[in-house]
């Protein structure tokens, strides 16, 4: 593909102000040659954008498998993410999962990397189908919905409370205790 320059220049009016040209938008071309110069340019932007993409994070090592229990108050936390914060600021990843009545899994193939991971805890998402049913019924009952949400303190969220160093090879079992401050 060549890549052109076009410079414009007025259409020439007749005395009574009508364009005389033949484009009727006030401007016509008067010089169009390729710019070879653009090329190089174009291709040294796009490799630069690659690369930046991907290629320039670090390499993590292995990702680990890493289980436990979480519960707030002493009691297992129904329903909620943990998220495991893996690298630095700069190429920081966070691998999530589910914890469900107090517990929690991830398998080594979807893990954090090994090393030391922050560790942070946030509200589970009600799925839509549940919280469209339950809106339909409160509707359907002149009464306010029936839905459970599991509260958080809102500082496991905010920044990660807790450090770990999850290792390669070994059983990475971490259990949390979360407090609401009562």
């Amino acid at each position: 593909m060549m890549i052109h320059e076009t410079t414009f220049r007025p259409v020439p009016r007749d005395h009574a102000g009508k364009d005389v040209g033949p484009a009727a938008c006030g401007w016509q071309p008067i010089v169009c040659r390729p710019t070879p110069w653009f090329l190089p340019l174009t291709a040294v932007v796009v490799v630069a954008s690659v690369s930046a993409c991907g290629g320039s994070t670090p390499n993590r090592g292995p990702r680990v498998a890493v289980h436990g229990a979480v519960t707030l108050d002493g009691r297992p936390l129904q329903a909620a993410v943990i998220a495991f914060h893996c690298g630095d600021a700069e190429h920081e990843v966070i691998v999530t999962a589910e914890v469900e009545n107090g517990r929690y899994a991830i398998e080594a193939s979807d893990g954090p990397w090994a090393g030391q991971v922050r560790v942070a805890f946030h509200p589970k998402s009600i799925p839509e189908e549940q919280f469209d049913a339950a809106m339909e019924e409160a509707a359907r009952r002149r009464r306010p919905p029936k839905l459970t949400v599991m509260e958080i303190p809102p500082h496991y969220g905010s920044q990660p409370a807790w450090t770990i160093q999850l290792t390669e090879g070994d059983d990475n079992q971490f259990d949390f205790d979360l407090t609401t401050g009562r």
